[in-house]
């Protein structure tokens, strides 16, 4: 059995290399890059796993495949995979991320990962899980979009592009539905059943209520399969990945391989994760999304989304959205829910806007909420004159002044919910002016520092 440290590469080995007993030390995104050899076996801990799949499993990342076994058996040689990202806006969002964390895992073990941007069905409009039909997006739009979340998912580096060895690669496939409709119907809609389409449960939920569904929703499901297809006959995919509110549409699509080509096709989804409230995970009290674009979540609010995780919640987003080793896991999990929150929040936010941004969101964090202490730097800034906290000023308008909520009636439903703290001190009168005892002399100045929700923080300075 070859033991083979980060850095080293395989013709510094003996030949033949024989990867079956070959075991890389895996520590996270800067272990070693795949080996020609196939996959070989990480070391998770002090215990070896057999493949990725199992390593996988043990994260918390495997919700549900089409056959557990025959997955795994694929997974531990190499193989092409995809999943397709809809670009409906210009920027991925915490729901994305669990997806692009399992897929770097898989690169890092030699498989051959397709960015997939359906340029195309974000047009149609998906409507897994939608009460109604989703808002058109012009072509043009989604051209757009799709070219910012390329770019997004370069910068993230959870996968490599530029691999001599592996690259990731970004596929359109607006590039392949821009079709003819007698090719088509011919390729793809003979295939597919009317009579097993209607019971998917979207679909189901809809004609229930008697709610409007599109021809164009409808087929969204067979265009999905098409891709597929597509993808298995020109670049040799074998399986497909996404979240678990896509397994129908996935499985579309391999019936379709197999009723076109005979042949098999797999899919493997990812759990869906919602917090103590019932409601996807990636948004704030608000209803607001957490994105990964530093323009639109700057690091310190994403910080802040992350260090209020529930403490039942924290082994399973530290497995998930770090690259920690699980027995790193389990020791900080054995000390203080505080100390673990924000290692989880530190890790997380170094995965999406880099260690620097991190540091400073980690020590802003601790700034903002502390008594005393440095004001923190990355976060709204509203300055206020004397002549005008005479006048008096509202909480409910310095909130919506600021941009920290979207308007008064935002900030008026957070302060009767009690989702207000001024320093420490949790507000409820929807009337409520500053007054000069709310500012503190901090680093020079007089200031207030006031919470909205969990994450989101606003600096108010006296001039």
């Amino acid at each position: 059995m070859w033991l083979l440290a980060r850095g080293a590469r395989p013709r510094e080995l003996p030949e033949p290399l024989d990867c079956a007993t070959t075991v890389f030390l895996d520590r996270g995104p800067a272990s070693i890059g795949p080996f020609d050899a196939g996959n070989c076996f990480p070391l998770v801990g002090e215990r070896i796993v057999s493949n990725v799949f199992q390593k996988l499993r043990e994260r918390g990342y495997i919700a549900q495949t089409s056959d557990d076994k025959a997955v795994e058996e694929l997974l531990s040689g190499r193989t092409t995979l995809y999943e397709g990202f809809d670009p409906t806006g210009s920027s991925l969002h915490i729901g994305h991320l669990l997806s692009l964390m399992a897929m770097h895992h898989l690169q890092q073990a030699g498989h051959r990962i397709i960015f997939l941007l359906g340029g195309f069905t974000a047009i149609v409009g998906d409507p897994t899980g939608k009460s109604e039909t989703r808002q058109f997006i012009t072509p043009a739009q989604v051209a757009a979009n799709g070219e910012a979340m390329r770019r997004q998912v370069q910068r993230l580096g959870l996968l490599d592009f530029e691999s001599g060895d592996n690259p990731a690669v970004v596929r359109n496939n607006y590039d392949w539905l821009d079709m003819r409709l007698s090719d088509y119907m011919l390729n793809a809609a003979r295939y597919f059943s009317i009579n097993r389409l209607i019971t998917h449960e979207t679909y189901q939920e809809r004609l229930k209520r008697q709610e409007h569904l599109s021809l164009m929703e409808f087929l969204y499901s067979t265009l999905q399969g098409y891709d597929y297809l597509y993808l298995y006959k020109n670049e040799g995919c074998r399986l497909q990945i996404g979240g678990n509110d896509q397994w129908r549409n996935i499985l579309d699509g391999v019936e379709l391989i197999q009723y076109v080509l005979g042949e098999q096709a797999y899919a493997m989804t990812f759990p869906l994760l919602l917090d103590p409230s019932g409601q996807k995970m990636g948004k704030t009290s608000t209803g607001m999304r957490v994105w990964l674009d530093p323009e639109r979540t700057s690091p310190f609010e994403y910080y802040q989304y992350w260090v209020n995780t529930p403490d039942q919640d924290l082994e399973r987003n530290l497995k998930l959205f770090t690259f920690l080793p699980l027995d790193e896991i389990a020791s900080i999990l054995s000390g203080h829910p505080r100390d673990a929150q924000h290692r989880l929040a530190y890790e997380a936010t170094k995965i999406a806007h880099g260690e620097e941004a991190a540091r400073q969101a980690q020590s802003d964090s601790k700034s903002a909420f502390a008594a005393q202490g440095a004001l923190p730097a990355d976060v709204p800034t509203l300055t206020l004159t004397e002549a005008e906290l005479a006048e008096g000023v509202k909480v409910t308008n310095a909130l919506a002044d600021s941009g920290l909520v979207k308007s008064r009636g935002e900030a008026r439903r957070l302060l009767q919910q009690g989702g207000i703290r001024l320093w420490d001190e949790r507000l409820t009168d929807v009337d409520r002016i500053f007054t000069p005892e709310d500012f503190r002399e901090v680093e020079g100045v007089r200031a207030i520092i006031l919470r909205a929700g969990k994450g989101k923080v606003l600096k108010i300075l006296l001039s």
